[in-house]
């Protein structure tokens, strides 16, 4: 179970968080990755990357992109927790 954790197959966020000159959409309808991307970089972590080349799916009424690649729920969830503390000194 552990090692189903470190690697699961998808990682989502909205499509706005993405600067649009790193993703193309494909010929196939969905989006392509054109550099190698880390979601939380822009607070300093970049414990998550998504490579380039990686295909999204584009859920329309969310502005989700679904990834497909491999990320580790551990890192994910140490990003989110080092995102919460930097709320908490904030205040």
């Amino acid at each position: 179970m552990v090692e189903e954790l470190d690697e699961l197959p998808h990682f989502s966020e909205q499509l706005d968080n993405i600067p649009q000159s790193t993703w193309k959409w494909s010929s196939e309808g969905v989006v392509v990755l054109l550099r190698s991307r880390c979601p939380y970089e822009s607070l300093g972590l970049k414990d998550v990357v998504i490579p380039r080349g990686t295909l999204g799916s584009v859920e329309e009424d969310t502005k989700t992109v679904r990834w497909h690649t491999n990320v580790s729920l551990f890192d994910v969830a140490v990003c989110d927790m080092q995102i919460l503390l930097q709320q908490v000194r904030i205040k």
